[in-house]
């Protein structure tokens, strides 16, 4: 992801949690702007929605909308102790980021919608939505919109995105390499969509690790550069996660698809497609689907995910 400026963030809604709350009380809390100090981090869930935010233009036909980067937030005295930025990328037809490279910033793309060409130094890996790619540090990249209908793509970037690191190469979109050619390390990784569609029909919860450090060092021997994880949870109507609390790690939860209900310390927070939900560490929590249609929804966890952090409720 490429900018030729960064937007000053739009807090949309931080809604108050009392931890000590009896009971759930199944209504949608109303949205409050508590007091946070600069040294203080943001210890309530906080939601935002695609729906409120104005995008930018980073390029003719390619539009940013950035759902929190802990730079502009801090200006802010708003904290949240995340290691990334993240933001959706809307890409029309004929569109593409033009060829840049963000100095000692990796990135992962996350395709929702349409068909991609993403160009990692000459080395060109199509992508369809369902499937995530890793981009290296300081690697020259470009993402193009191959098909008929807009790309639409989660962009999630560490440390947070600044435009001093910014450096464009050219203004067209990035080439690939007629033959194999040597280039940096690029991982694709997708879900497995036979798998998530019996997990529907059998109203099993599915859950895909798409870029866990560990994970991906452990099946290819290759250390990403950044420390978060992101993964795919699909939800059938009826189910929910069991309740539990991750220690010492942020939960980032964007619904892709159905209606999510999270419910942290007894108070119900209701996220649809286009919708974030921010889930401080040590708060109790679950996601569950009471809706008719599957829920899909990618989490972002940092530090990343480990099941030794991980404890029940």
């Amino acid at each position: 992801m490429a900018m030729k400026y960064v937007p000053t963030i739009s807090l949309l809604v931080l809604l108050a949690l009392a931890l000590g709350a009896a009971g759930c009380t199944g209504e949608q809390p109303d949205p409050v702007v508590p007091s946070v100090s600069p040294e203080t981090s943001v210890t309530t869930p906080t939601v935002f929605s695609l729906e409120t935010l104005t995008p930018v233009d980073i390029f003719e036909k390619t539009q940013y909308y950035q759902l929190f980067n802990q730079e502009n937030q801090r200006e802010e005295g708003i904290i949240f102790p995340v290691t990334y930025d993240l933001g959706i990328v809307r890409v029309a037809p004929g569109g593409y980021t033009s060829e840049h490279k963000v100095v000692n910033r990796s990135e992962i793309i996350y395709v929702i919608e349409g068909e991609a060409s993403v160009s990692v130094e000459m080395v060109c890996k199509g992508l369809l939505p369902g499937e995530a790619i890793y981009i290296p540090q300081d690697a020259v990249q470009s993402v193009s919109n191959t098909g008929s209908d807009d790309l639409v793509y989660l962009s999630a970037m560490s440390p947070p995105y600044t435009e001093e690191a910014d450096i464009l190469i050219s203004d067209g979109p990035g080439a690939c390499a007629k033959y194999a050619a040597p280039g940096p390390f690029v991982l694709v990784r997708d879900i497995n969509h036979t798998e998530a569609n019996e997990s529907i029909a059998n109203g099993q919860i599915y859950i895909n690790p798409i870029m866990n450090p560990d994970n991906v060092f452990a099946d290819t021997g290759y250390q990403l550069e950044n420390n978060f994880s992101l993964t795919y949870v699909m939800l059938p109507p009826g189910t929910a996660m069991d309740p539990h609390y991750l220690a010492g790690t942020t939960e980032v939860d964007y619904v892709i698809s159905g209606t999510a209900v999270t419910t942290a310390s007894g108070t119900e927070y209701e996220t649809g497609p286009g919708d974030l939900i921010y889930i401080p560490p040590e708060l109790p929590r679950y996601a569950g689907n009471k809706g008719s249609e599957p829920v899909e929804y990618i989490t972002v966890c940092d530090p990343m995910w480990k099941t030794e952090n991980e404890f029940p409720v």
